[in-house]
């Protein structure tokens, strides 16, 4: 039938169709009719990108997503086309990203959901998980998916995420936590849940929780009391995985990230109460007696008085539960942590479950805790145990801080007789008590029952009481809370609500600051669905410096018959700004009354506080938007609301928010709207060639360059053809020379923040500079601020790491002018940028060690201080290097000083290029064996880096399935020998054992290695 349509939309509504049966019939399809449907796809595939449709091939990737559902247990049937298309669609730089990433992202999830269960992993899937990570950074529209994806490699292939991929990916996920909404924060807990049951002894896998920030961050967000405790409680149900298994690695990691434990443990017993399910209150409650069990012997971390509420905790637990042998029991059934791992069968019950159910029950069975260890038995062993580090009074004073109800609940459950068994408590050497101490006994109870009983009497009342007068405060304080809360968001600009109070708008507010930081604030808007208006900014973006006011103004028009009243609200994000966010004049929550067809222009007067500059917490911040939303509007018992609009889904404007579900009509609007943008980016294209092949050097071609460049960054031609408009602007004075290149360089840094490693930019950003620097405008303390900033975001991008160098020549060049020809003051100048730099890369390191352009810098920045000290007499100016001007007293105390982090890297991970090629680097640089060699220390320290080399391959053979040496450690073995061994007969004798063996290992270096053999290519 598709053979048949000539119109594109008669094939996108054939296909479309052709999906929803596929998915509503799920069950009902034999596998032969969909293994036909899935043959015709490829042919219509290339056919669609002939015809250059990008919607068909969006169709497409929905019915291959529904076949591969289908399909279920088959679905690797599919494998054939679905994993090429992934990676066409999902990877950054191709050609159907733009259009084709979402629909490309969710046929990814399910393929990685259905994979069949009988299967290992292919390669070709493995590999695509290198593209999660700059998913994770740029789709934050769809960041639960992106989330889901990688939660489906956590069951699927657990061992990507120990790889350099899924450390940039946990680096990504621990900066979005704070903030992450609730549906991408719940995959993300099931996320990090399964990977600790997976393995929670993996140093790999731990390591990379710690490097990155992800488990720092998840601690955090537990102790920020600002967070809901519900959504802490499920970081805590991740961290007590660990605790369980190990309470001693848990408070070592706390401990090394510089965590209050005495803290994080009150904020943990605190929080228990929330808990609602047995399943997760089991969870909490083995990992905190497994705390207690290290901790209370050891007397840390107030854990001892902390003791006897959590045993009342855990007998309350006991009381609840009753589980058998093997610790399970039918409550601990459903309330998984993963919610959502049965949606499978929403349509259909009779659906089968797809692998990723059956793969996280079978986790669960084998390593969940919950399942697996009898609270009773658990609890009892942890207090033997306690009983036995302590001394017998220490034991009995431990037990004591119990209370009385814990202590019968301790008691009854057979738990106390147990643990004070070898204790004078029980002993049965007591008298029998006489009938007078009976009756005393029974006499002091009636009397404490009868004191109960006056106290509880008193409690309620009292509470009763205290009750009332809470519900009528309440009922009195609801009436005025939405007026109060307006006029308190207005006042203080909480809530991304901008100020308005008239207070704030004295004459010391309106003075601009002096600074070259200007920011830009850009105007959204939209209209209630419900609300006839168009409504639109008529300035996309001004930039200001605070204290300095704006003046812009919206337009809105009634596009009905009728007239209609309108309301505004408005937001600035991001929300930390609202505070120094000032207007003086704007039309928000005031009636706006619209006659049918009237169009009127809005004003709106604001300023950014001066005050704004002051905060450190404002430093990062350029970008500011003001967005407002008109709705239609009624009175309401006398006060003006907005009029809801029924049964609507709201559109996602924060990360992880569930994204709008289109109508069909909305759907071929979006359709119809990119089909406009393509046309317009062609007809851009095609006259900007135009008019740079005619030298149309104007104001409106670069304007042109600059709206194609934000579609396309890639465009190299186009920035060369930007470049000399603006030499021609300048030299016809047409453009202000600074103003205009210091404009270009904040579209440049926009730019950089989405396209991090695209030549043609960071190029344009060089030319830009090089301009400024020929009339000395350049600042270039404010561009090595901006490359740290970049390098933040991705501390390997070697495009940052070389405009950095680049900086710091311009920064040592204009030191150097600055001296006025004093020798001595450009030497000291130009060693502290040096040592400054070089502090820069250690830092960088302790981050990451695999940072192999921190390294890099490192080597060419230390030759480079030591000829500068030679020179330098005097180093008191340099006092806050005092340590590290240490490290630099000699070349020998340096070698050490890198060595020690040399082996720390290497002993972490042996296969890491950046630190093996440092090391070889270090100890054959001249500057270093020279001095060790004078000082007789050469031998002793080549001889017992090759000793830590050999002990480490050993290491690593015994790791290895198949017993291989480790070929870093062979290839740094050979350079060590080389360098102790001076006859070259001897030399090779002693290294070709070694050599032979790379050839057989590193098949692709063999003929370097032949060569080596043969004399022919030096050792070292």
């Amino acid at each position: 039938m598709l053979d048949d349509m000539s119109f594109t939309e008669s094939k996108l509504y054939i296909l479309d169709t052709l999906s929803a049966l596929i998915e509503r019939c799920n069950p009902l399809i034999d596998e032969q009719t969909l293994v036909a449907i899935l043959q015709i796809v490829p042919s219509y595939w290339e056919s669609s990108k002939k015809n250059d449709e990008a919607i068909l091939q969006s169709s497409l990737l929905r019915v291959l997503k529904q076949l591969v559902i289908a399909l279920n247990q088959n679905s690797s049937q599919t494998h054939f086309i679905t994993l090429p298309l992934i990676k066409a669609c999902c990877t950054q730089s191709s050609e159907h990203y733009s259009l084709l990433s979402e629909d490309g992202f969710d046929l990814w999830l399910a393929v990685v959901q259905y994979f069949p269960t009988n299967a290992e992993a292919t390669d070709t899937l493995i590999d695509l998980f290198t593209l999660l990570h700059p998913a994770l950074m740029d789709a934050t529209e769809i960041l639960p998916t992106i989330l889901s994806i990688a939660r489906s490699y956590s069951l699927l292939a657990p061992k990507v995420f120990e790889t350099e991929a899924g450390l940039e990916s946990f680096r990504v996920m621990s900066g979005y936590l704070p903030k992450m909404r609730d549906d991408a924060f719940d995959v993300f807990i099931t996320l990090a849940d399964i990977l600790f049951l997976q393995d929670t002894k993996n140093d790999q896998l731990m390591n990379a929780f710690i490097n990155s920030g992800l488990f720092n961050a998840m601690v955090a967000y537990v102790l920020d009391e600002d967070h809901s405790i519900v959504l802490a409680n499920k970081i805590l149900l991740v961290l007590s995985r660990l605790a369980t298994k190990s309470a001693e690695a848990f408070l070592n990691v706390m401990q090394h990230l510089q965590i209050n434990s005495a803290h994080f443990i009150e904020i943990w017993m605190k929080y228990y109460k929330n808990n609602g399910n047995p399943r997760n209150k089991k969870v909490n409650l083995l990992a905190l007696v497994s705390v207690a069990t290290y901790c209370v012997s050891k007397n840390l971390h107030g854990m001892p008085e902390k003791f006897g509420e959590l045993l009342r905790n855990c007998f309350l637990f006991l009381e609840e539960v009753n589980e058998d042998t093997s610790g399970n029991c039918q409550v601990y059934e459903g309330d998984y942590i993963y919610s959502d791992v049965d949606n499978y069968a929403y349509l259909d019950p009779d659906i089968a479950p797809h692998g990723e159910k059956v793969r996280y029950q079978r986790l669960l069975e084998s390593t969940d805790p919950v399942l697996k260890i009898k609270m009773r038995q658990y609890l009892k062993d942890a207090l033997l145990q306690i009983r036995s580090e302590l001394s017998e009074n220490d034991f009995i004073t431990l037990i004591s801080l119990n209370d009385q109800s814990g202590a019968s609940l301790l008691t009854r459950n057979g738990i106390m007789r147990s643990a004070l068994a070898p204790t004078r408590l029980y002993s049965q050497d007591f008298r029998q008590p006489s009938e007078e101490d009976i009756k005393r006994a029974r006499d002091n109870y009636e009397r404490y029952q009868q004191q109960n009983e006056d106290k509880f009497k008193l409690r309620n009342r009292s509470a009763a009481y205290y009750s009332a007068s809470v519900v009528m405060l309440f009922l009195g304080l609801a009436c005025v809370a939405v007026p109060f809360y307006r006029y308190l968001c207005r006042r203080t600009g909480w809530d991304g609500t901008p100020i308005t109070d008239a207070k704030m708008f004295t004459a010391d507010h309106v003075i601009p600051v002096d600074t070259n930081k200007r920011i830009k604030v850009s105007f959204t808007c939209q209209a209630s669905g419900i609300l006839p208006w168009k409504f639109t900014p008529l300035q996309k973006e001004v930039y200001i410096v605070p204290g300095e006011t704006a003046l812009v103004f919206y337009r809105a028009k009634n596009m009905s018959k009728e007239d209609i009243v309108g309301m505004a609200t408005y937001t600035v994000t991001p929300g930390t700004v609202a505070a120094y966010f000032n207007k003086i004049q704007c039309f928000c929550f005031e009636e706006q009354r619209l006659a049918a067809g009237e169009e009127v222009d809005m004003p709106v007067f604001f300023f950014i506080d001066p005050d704004f500059t002051k905060d450190p917490s404002m430093k990062n911040i350029d970008d500011v938007v003001l967005n407002y939303s008109f709705f239609k509007a009624s009175y309401q018992d006398g006060e003006l609301a907005p009029i809801p609009m029924p049964n609507v889904e709201l559109k996602a404007t924060q990360h992880g928010i569930k994204r709008e579900k289109l109508s069909e009509a909305a759907k071929k609007a979006k359709l119809e709207k990119d089909r406009v943008k393509i046309k317009h980016y062609r007809r851009l294209t095609a006259k900007c060639l135009n008019d740079k092949k005619n030298k149309v050097y104007n104001k409106d071609t670069f304007s042109e360059t600059t709206t194609l460049l934000d579609l396309n960054p890639e465009f190299n031609a186009i920035w060369n053809y930007r470049r000399n408009i603006l030499t021609s602007l300048f030299a016809s004075g047409e453009f202000n020379k600074k103003k205009a290149l210091e404009d270009d360089l904040g579209m440049v840094m926009q730019m950089l923040k989405r396209f991090p490693k695209c030549y043609w930019i960071w190029n344009h950003r060089y030319w830009c500079l090089a301009q400024l620097s020929e009339d000395n405008e350049a600042n270039w303390k404010f561009e090595l601020a901006i490359v740290q900033k970049l390098l933040e975001m991705d501390s390997r991008n070697f495009h940052g790491w070389h405009y950095r160098r680049y900086v710091v020549e311009n920064m040592e060049t204009s030191a150097k002018q600055a001296a006025q020809g004093d020798k001595k003051a450009e030497l000291l100048a130009e060693l502290k940028i040096d040592l400054m730099d070089f502090q820069y890369t250690t830092e960088k390191i302790n981050k990451n060690l695999s940072n192999f352009s921190a390294w890099h810098n490192r080597s060419n920045l230390i030759p480079k201080i030591f000829k500068e000290l030679e020179n330098v007499d005097d180093l008191t100016p340099l006092k806050e290097y005092e340590k590290l001007l240490q490290v630099f007293d000699s070349p020998s105390s340096l070698f050490k000083h890198d060595l020690q982090l040399l082996k720390t890297g290497i002993y972490m991970d042996a296969d890491d290029t950046s630190v093996w090629s440092y090391m070889h680097w270090l100890v054959s640089e001249d500057i270093f064996v020279k001095d060790l060699k004078a000082k007789k220390e050469f031998e002793g320290s080549i001889q017992q880096l090759l000793q830590d080399v050999e002990e480490l391959n050993e290491l690593e053979k015994e790791d290895s399935p198949k017993g291989n040496d480790n070929i870093w450690c062979l290839k740094t073995i050979v350079v060590l020998q080389a360098l102790l061994e001076d006859n070259a007969d001897l030399l090779l004798n002693k290294v070709s054992a070694q050599l032979n063996r790379l050839i057989e290992l590193d098949p692709l270096r063999k003929g370097h290695y032949k060569d080596q053999l043969a004399g022919e290519a030096p050792l070292i």
